[in-house]
This record gives C-alpha cells, structure tokens and sequence, in this order.
C-alpha cells in the first residue's frame, strides 16, 4: 500500500493529466467538471508550494510576481460572479479558465524531468482519449467524431496538439511501435472529426514545426506523410463504415506503425519524389473523401453565421462589460440577437473571455500572454514546441470555443508557463548549487529557522501562507456546492434517457442543500409535468406550478422558461395564461420565427376550443403573419447564414 501511495506521490501530475483527459463531457456537466479539476490541480499546487526536494525556484522575486498576477486574475475572475444571475453556476463554471491559471504556477515548481513526463502525460492522455473516441464513434450513426469533449472542433485541435507533441518532442527519444500506433489513432480521429479549423491549424503547425525545430527533417517528413496518408485511408473507411475494407487494409496500419525510415537511407531525389506524390494522394484523398475540409472561404455559411454572433456579443459585452458570469451566455444571449440562433458559447475564445468574466479580465489576460511571449523572446524560447501549441491554441480560439474547454486550458497554461521559463536545464545547475553554498554557510547552526528553509526553495514563508489561504478559501465553497451539482448531474442522465420519474426523484434530494439554482427549479417543473402525463397525479402537477413561477421569478428575461411555462399552459388548456407568456417570449425572442409560431398556436387551439371568434382569430393571424414577413427582411442577409446550428 506504502508503495502504491509513493508512486502516486511522484506521478501526481501525470496521473491527474491523464485522468482529466479522459472524462466525457456528454455525461459529466461542466458545473462538476470544472471545479473537481480545480480541486485536483490546487492539491497539486500546495503539494509542491511546500515540498522541499522539488526545483528550487532561482528567482523567488520573480515568482512572487508571477503568484500575484496569478491570483489576481482568480479574484477579477470571481467579481462577475456578484453580477450573475446564477452565481453557483457562474463560480462553478468558471474555473474552466481559472484552472490554468493554476497549472501555470505548478508547473513553474517541476523539474526538467516532470516537465517531460507531464508533456508525455498530454500525449498519452490524448491518444486513450482518441481511441475511446473513435470506440464511440462506431457505435453511433454520427458522420463526423465529437470526441469525448462532445465537440468535434475541441477534440480535433486536441488531437493535433497531442500529434505535433509526438513528432516535435517524443519522436526523438520515444520513437516506439506503441507511440506510433497512438498518434496513427490521433491522426485517424483528427480527420474523422472533419474539422477545417482544427485540421488547418494541424497543417500549418506541422510546417512550421519542421522548418523551425527538426534538425534532422528528411526522416520525420517521410513519417509524417506516411501516417497522415494511412489514417487518411482508415479514416474514410470509418467514416463509410465500411468494416470488412477495413479490416482488409489493416496492412497499412502495420506498415505505418512498423516502418521506421531512420533504418534506410533515402537519396535525395527519391526522397522528394516520394514526398510529392505522397503529398498528392493526401490531397486527392482528402478532397475525395472529407470534402467538408476543403469547403473554406469567408463566404461559407458557419464563417458568416460566427460573425454574426460575435456582432450580438460585442452588444451584450457594451452592456455588461464587468461580465455576466460563466455558463449564463445560454440563457441571455436572446436580448441581444439579430438573427435567431441559439447557442451555449460563443464561438471565439476571446469574446467568451470577456462576456464570462468582464473586459477587464480579457484585457489582464492578453496583458499576460504578451508579457508571456515577450519573456520567451528574451529568454530565446520562441523556437520550441511549447510555444507553437501555445499559438495553435490562441489561433483556434479565435474562431472557436476552444479556451470554454478546462483541458485545453491546462495545456496553453502549462505551454505559457514551460517556454517563459529561461533553461531548465541551467536552473537545475544553479538551484543545486545555491542550495549547496546556503548549506554549507549555515553547517555549523544547531537549527535552521523556517524563514531559511523556505528561502532554499525559492518561495518565501509571506508568499505561502497567502498561497495557501486563499486557495483554502476557494477550495472550501467549491467542496460545499459540489454535492448538489454531482445530483443535478445525475439526475440530468436519467432524462436524457427519458427516465423522468428517476430523475426527478433524484433531483428532489437537492432540496437537502441551503443552495437551489433557477435550472433545478426549471428541470423539476418540466420533468414533474411529464410525470403528471403519464401518472395524471395531481401532486406532480402542483410541483409543476410551483417552480415554473418560482423559475419566472428569478429569470424574468428568459424566453425559454416562459415558452416551456406556455407550452404547458396550452396543454392544460389554460390559453389566456398561454398567451401572456408566448408574447413575452416574441417580445424577448423577437428575431426568433418559433416565437411567433408559438404564439400563433396558441390562438389556433384558443379558436378551437372556442375562446375566440373566426373573425377574431383570422385578424390576429395576418397580423402576426406579416410580423413574421417583416421580422424576415430584418433577418437577412444575417438570417440565411444561421443553418449549422449545434444546440
């Protein structure tokens, strides 16, 4: 058992890398994901914060800098939670960010040996990821792979980030059999993601990773082909699901896997004419098989579609520039929309940054990132692979909602803090040899007082004890509201199943914690209702009342909770209760088609039921009728591009 517990201690990092690579995002919310890794990577924090054979950090100067800046994007984090209007969702939430904040510090304690093991954990963390990936995938009738971040854009910039790690960084040292069948699994998932930002920022990083950082480029360029041409060919025949071709073709993952070309030696010219003509298969193949990689242009519909919504973002964050607080975009972004959408992020990291935490937050943390990339310039550290994931990242999240994912997170924070970091390699030298002359000047003291035991790693006792205190403050809320956000999980899997009864019986236990957000009572109203169809138990029914007012109540500017209260309404043929909450919804949803359909609805079932009169129902008809025409012209151009809708 002792043993068990010692190799936990000395693999944490890379145990806790591979762990949270592996968590489903389609089974496990954010609001739990996020604060369960925020627990993890602070343990690792005051882990090494008090450790005393670990780095010694040669300038504590600057670590106490770096420790402030730190925490004082966690606080400025926290403000937009006070202005949230779920501010357990928004404090839960938004440790996706503040997660790889901490990292940044953990990683400034490793050891050269640490840092290379924690790159390896990445990796391998990402292969197991792709093949539970690709597992999921064939059990399902979906054409292109989410991945088990249950988004296929995320996974796919994962996947090439993991890939560039093994040809830049682990290909040197750790060429095995077994690594190459991990990245040829990476590279199959990368494609069959079909993602054109994530496969674009794939190529251009390769490119510049073998002109900036391969010495010896003939070999891994063969390699490279080699895998990307065999995953190619596997990858469509997944994607077609043709089964028996694929297992005809295996030969060409052994040959992938087997096929080490430093054995042979490759002429010049042989070497080029292979290149070419593999290069020109990968790109017959692709057009061929993933024609949706090579549809790109600023005209493509999902590339307007996202200026579209960055647009109605800019709107919302003029009026709330302190932030509303993470994970509440969903249910706010109707009073700003020009077009009719709906969507959980933000599809641009930054503008999520900003919406979620205040433009104060964005402006320090791009403050941060230069000031990072500056330090990397002086310290000669730009040409590193740890600075090219850093910009794949940054690229993606432009377009994306890469950074909402706390893995990618962790990645471009541990990136940030390995390449601002001089030498690794000449701080082990320095540190060992700091701590030998500190020794030797006090050999002759009886004892050392603490002030000197924390000065020999690097960190004084001040820095510490506020380290510790805030992080033990943070730590403590996040472990109260854990609990019933674990329920409000559970109790969401059993609907997705259309288990209601389980879930809302699951989800009354909640009622046991001080705490009860606006979504429990929204889900307890619309899964009690359920229950009252099929029971036509009364008691359901007047749980359903209760919390759907409680719900409107607490989110008077949510269409959605008033369009689910309508829906109810009608259904209990309560029309004039119907009406008034279908026009508050055209009145917050107003670029929303459904909304005015909605609406109409109900006047068709008030007309049958005979609440209103045919002259009466006909005069409200045309006139929402040309509401709806009018709300059309508004609509376009913008309202043509809104076809790719995810959620």
């Amino acid at each position: 058992m002792e043993n068990i517990i010692s190799i936990i201690k000395k693999n944490a990092i890379f145990i806790a890398l591979i762990i949270i690579a592996l968590i489903p995002y389609n089974k496990v919310l954010p609001e739990v994901i996020n604060p369960v890794v925020f627990i993890i990577m602070s343990a690792l924090f005051l882990k090494y914060l008090f450790s005393k054979d670990h780095r010694a950090i040669v300038s504590s100067k600057q670590f106490k800098v770096m420790a402030i800046v730190m925490i004082t994007l966690i606080l400025l984090g926290f403000i937009s939670v006070f202005l949230s209007r779920d501010k357990v969702l928004s404090f839960l939430n938004g440790f996706y960010f503040l997660s790889g904040i901490i990292v940044f510090l953990v990683v400034k304690f490793l050891k050269k040996q640490e840092v290379d093991k924690s790159i390896r954990a990445l990796f391998y963390g990402g292969v197991m990821c792709s093949i539970a990936s690709i597992v999921k995938y064939l059990f399902n009738s979906d054409i292109r792979l989410d991945g088990l971040l249950n988004y296929a854009n995320a996974s796919a910039l994962l996947f090439a980030v993991c890939i560039v790690i093994f040809y830049f960084e682990i290909y040197k040292e750790y060429n095995s059999y077994l690594n190459r069948f991990g990245v040829l699994m990476l590279t199959i998932a990368l494609f069959l993601t079909q993602s054109r930002g994530g496969v674009i920022v794939y190529l251009i990083a390769l490119l510049f990773g073998i002109w900036l950082l391969c010495s010896k480029r003939r070999n891994l360029i063969i390699d490279i082909l080699i895998f990307n041409i065999s995953a190619l060919i596997l990858g469509y025949l997944l994607l077609t699901r043709q089964y028996l071709f694929l297992f005809l073709l295996c030969p060409i993952a052994i040959f992938a896997v087997f096929f080490k070309n430093e054995k042979y030696h490759i002429k010049k010219g042989v070497f080029i004419a292979i290149a070419v003509s593999i290069a020109a298969a990968i790109g017959v193949l692709v057009k061929v098989s993933f024609g949706r990689l090579t549809n790109i242009g600023i005209g493509t519909a999902q590339l307007q579609e996202r200026f579209v919504f960055y647009e109605d973002a800019l709107k919302l964050i003029r009026n709330n520039l302190m932030g509303i607080g993470a994970g509440t975009y969903e249910s706010r972004q109707f009073i700003y929309q020009s077009a009719s959408y709906g969507i959980r992020y933000i599809h641009n990291g930054f503008l999520q940054l900003a919406v979620d935490f205040g433009v104060e937050f964005l402006a320090a943390c791009i403050i941060f990132i230069v000031y990072c990339i500056v330090q990397a310039y002086r310290n000669k550290r730009l040409r590193s692979i740890y600075f090219l994931i850093t910009v794949m990242i940054l690229t993606h999240s432009m377009l994306d909602f890469t950074m909402s994912f706390v893995y990618m997170n962790i990645i471009l924070f541990m990136c940030l803090s390995i390449f601002t970091t001089a030498n690794l390699e000449e701080e082990e030298k320095v540190s060992k040899l700091e701590k030998k002359t500190r020794r030797n000047a006090l050999k002759d003291s009886s004892k050392l007082d603490i002030d000197n035991d924390n000065r020999l790693t690097g960190v004084s006792s001040s820095v510490r004890l506020a380290c510790t205190v805030i992080m033990a403050v943070i730590l403590i809320i996040v472990i109260v509201f854990i609990p019933s956000q674990v329920i409000y999980n559970a109790a969401v899997n059993c609907a997705d199943k259309d288990d209601t009864k389980s879930a809302y019986n699951i989800l009354k236990l909640c009622e046991v914690f001080p705490y009860e957000p606006s979504r429990y009572y929204e889900k307890l109203a619309v899964w009690s209702f359920k229950n009252y169809q099929d029971t036509k138990d009364s008691k359901y029914l007047n749980v359903t009342k209760v919390n759907i007012q409680k719900c409107l109540d607490m989110r008077k500017d949510d269409p959605r909770i008033y369009e689910t209260a309508g829906q109810i309404d009608l259904i209990l043929k309560e029309f004039n209760s119907a009406e008034q909450n279908f026009k508050k919804v055209k009145e917050l949803r107003r670029f929303d088609i459904n909304s005015y359909s909605l609406l109409l609805q109900c006047y068709e079932n008030m007309y049958e039921n005979k609440q209103i009169s045919a002259d009466q129902y006909k005069t409200i008809s045309t006139k929402l009728s040309m509401e709806i025409k009018q709300v059309s012209k508004e609509l376009n151009p913008k309202g043509k591009y809104m076809t790719s809708q995810l959620k």
